[in-house]
């Protein structure tokens, strides 16, 4: 790492670092578009992108893309952050089956 800092390979540094800190994830995209760089992060890039979860930034600057998708990978993975989604799934108490009236509610016909 100190060798690419050195030789200011920027890039190399951002994607070194995903790779250290972040095993389960890698770049699924990495496109300029409108002057701007797109970089995606996702742990299952083999899926259709509509069912992948990712982690998406972009900046004017590349490294500076897959840096900032980097710490948004990072921001969704913080034990606080899987709390927060835990805990805004309501919980709802199981009824017990003697004194709740169990009703079907298919249309059979």
């Amino acid at each position: 790492m100190d060798r690419l800092v050195e030789s200011g390979a920027w890039a190399d540094v951002a994607l070194a670092l995903i790779e250290l800190e972040l095993p389960d994830w890698t770049v699924r995209r990495l496109i300029r578009e409108d002057g701007q760089w797109h970089c995606s992060l996702s742990r299952h890039p083999n899926l259709p992108i509509t069912l992948d979860d990712t982690a998406d930034a972009s900046h004017e600057i590349m490294p500076l893309a897959i840096f900032l998708a980097f710490l948004q990978t990072r921001r969704l993975t913080t034990p606080a952050a899987q709390s927060i989604l835990v805990q805004s799934v309501p919980t709802v108490r199981s009824a017990d089956a003697s004194s709740a009236g169990l009703i079907c509610c298919e249309n059979f016909a």
